[in-house]
């Protein structure tokens, strides 16, 4: 049994030997690997160190930026670097709209902030532009809305108007039917109307010739009538004529001397009076009059006071005694009379040539308007010309008749005569008309005493 154990252990232990051999050689070969792969590892552990020292720093790496970038890490397996890549490019693109390098966003972001109305940095202006880009959309929106709304209401008006037209067709159809309908008719009415016209044509022709023969006689009946007025009014002028030559001195003088009131009372200072005569009578504010004595108006109009009507009653009339003859005082039933007035009857007159009222030693034509103004506040009217129906004269300042030019004088001295020849021949012939009428014909002095009016420069 021994030699037979010794026989099966012998080649074990040689087994043994090469095995521990081959160990040897492996731990050795590995040992040396090993070793020349950690020189390697250091120096790439060295690099390693180097390139993260130039990343970051111990006190960086340790932020809370970085803490949260490495926890991202370990979720995503998305480096730190490519974390702050990733940030980068998201800020250039915010600060210049599009892709591109850091330096050139930070380029454009420093020109921006060195404008002078720019904020202290972009955040400002970004939350500003944020701000009007909200309220832009906020307009877009409402504009798109409105525009929906415009739309939707052109929509309607389209689909009424389709509507319409097919109305409006169905309705030209109907029309084009009846008009057709009527056509016939009216041709058949235009053949019977033609027929009446012509036949009306010939009735009104013959008309028309009667007519025609009737205005013909008439017309020679109206011209003789005009004829036989003509000479009526002449003939009328002439009688009157004949009547104020055979009256001359008591009829027409007569009605301007006639008194239109009496004074009815006086004031203890005698600065107011009262006449018998209001408003029913046609007196007005403002109205003058020349206060006579018992005796009746003087035959030169002047009296021994002037009165102006302040107050206007029904019956009677307050007045301000204006001015007060020396020596004369106003009296109970003194008669007071105003030339231009009459309580029942409207006078005419006609007035001629330029007046010099206020004193200022030249005669003008505002004088003659004035004069007209107070005769029509009186209540008389003015004639343009002089006919029967005129009864008063007033009469200006005699125009000097002008001296004829010399053959050789210019055509402007010339046409200055013949306007002073024409005022100075018109002048002439009023007067004589005057005479030939029986007109009384009162000069400016006069007509201012009948009138109890004394115009002062005040007056202007």
């Amino acid at each position: 049994m021994a030699r037979v154990v010794q026989q099966r252990t012998g080649p074990s232990y040689l087994y043994l030997v090469v095995v521990f051999v081959f160990i040897a050689l492996i731990s050795l070969g590995l040992a040396i690997w090993m070793y020349l792969n950690a020189s390697e590892t250091s120096k790439t552990l060295a690099d390693t160190e180097t390139k993260l020292k130039a990343l970051a720093s111990s006190s960086e790496m340790s932020g809370d930026s970085i803490e949260k970038m490495m926890d991202q890490f370990r979720r995503s397996r998305k480096t730190v670097v490519r974390q702050l890549l990733n940030e980068q490019d998201e800020l250039t693109k915010l600060i210049t709209g599009n892709q591109t390098t850091p330096a050139a966003a930070l380029a454009q972001a420093k020109t921006a902030l060195d404008k002078p109305d720019s904020k202290e940095s972009l955040v400002p202006e970004l939350l500003d532009l944020a701000a009007q880009l909200k309220k832009l959309g906020e307009l877009a929106a409402q504009q798109k809305a409105l525009l929906g709304q415009k739309q939707q209401e052109l929509a309607s008006k389209d689909q009424a108007m389709d509507e319409l037209d097919k109305t409006k067709e169905q309705q030209l159809a109907e029309l084009r039917a009846k008009v057709q309908q009527m056509d016939g008719g009216l041709q058949q009415m235009d053949s019977r109307y033609k027929a009446d016209l012509d036949q009306a044509q010939k009735d009104w022709e013959r008309k028309r010739q009667e007519l025609n023969i009737n205005i013909s006689k008439v017309t020679r009946t109206a011209l003789k009538l005009e004829d036989e007025v003509k000479r009526l009014r002449k003939r009328v002028e002439e009688l009157l004529v004949i009547i104020r030559k055979a009256t001359a001195g008591e009829g027409e003088a007569k009605v301007a001397l006639k008194p239109d009131a009496k004074i009815l009372k006086v004031s203890t200072q005698g600065d107011v009076c009262y006449i018998s005569i209001g408003a029913l009578d046609r007196v007005t504010t403002g109205l003058t009059f020349s206060v006579y004595p018992p005796s009746g108006v003087t035959d030169d109009g002047q009296g021994k006071a002037t009165i102006r009507v302040t107050s206007v009653l029904k019956n009677t009339s307050e007045c301000r005694v204006v001015s007060v003859a020396k020596g004369e005082t106003i009296s109970l039933d003194d008669p007071v009379a105003n030339v231009a007035f009459d309580p029942t009857q409207t006078f005419t007159f006609a007035v001629e040539g330029q007046f010099d009222l206020y004193g200022m030693g030249r005669a003008t034509s505002e004088g003659a308007e004035d004069t007209k103004a107070m005769i029509r506040r009186a209540g008389g009217i003015i004639a343009d010309e002089i006919n029967v129906e005129t009864d008063f004269i007033v009469m200006g300042a005699e125009p000097t008749r002008p001296a004829k030019p010399e053959p050789t004088a210019g055509a402007q001295e010339w046409q200055v005569y013949r306007e002073q020849l024409k005022v100075s021949d018109r002048y002439a012939d009023v007067l004589s008309k005057a005479e030939d009428m029986q007109i009384p014909v009162f000069n400016t002095n006069k007509f201012l005493a009948f009138m109890g009016y004394t115009p002062s420069k005040t007056d202007l």
